[in-house]
């Protein structure tokens, strides 16, 4: 399985290749003048990628998330 650092490493070569381009909107809401990141659907497809605004970049990570990143809920912290 693909790490989630390769993949990012991998589409950051791609971006600065010319070879892949950011967008000027968010693909979920359409909002443009906001940052836009790329959201992978599954690591082990690095260039499979949606490109969202951070907050919906956040809530979808939320609802579809692939195991890369672990969330420490206020009950797990006190």
């Amino acid at each position: 399985m693909r790490s989630a650092r390769t993949a990012q490493s991998l589409l950051a070569y791609h971006l600065k290749k010319g070879h892949i381009v950011r967008p000027d909107a968010c693909a979920e809401c359409g909002a443009t003048g906001r940052k836009i990141e790329a959201a992978h659907c599954d690591y082990r497809e690095p260039l499979k990628i949606r490109w969202l605004c951070i907050p919906c970049h956040r809530r979808w990570d939320k609802r579809e998330p692939k195991n890369a990143t672990v969330v420490v809920s206020k009950e797990q912290n006190a």
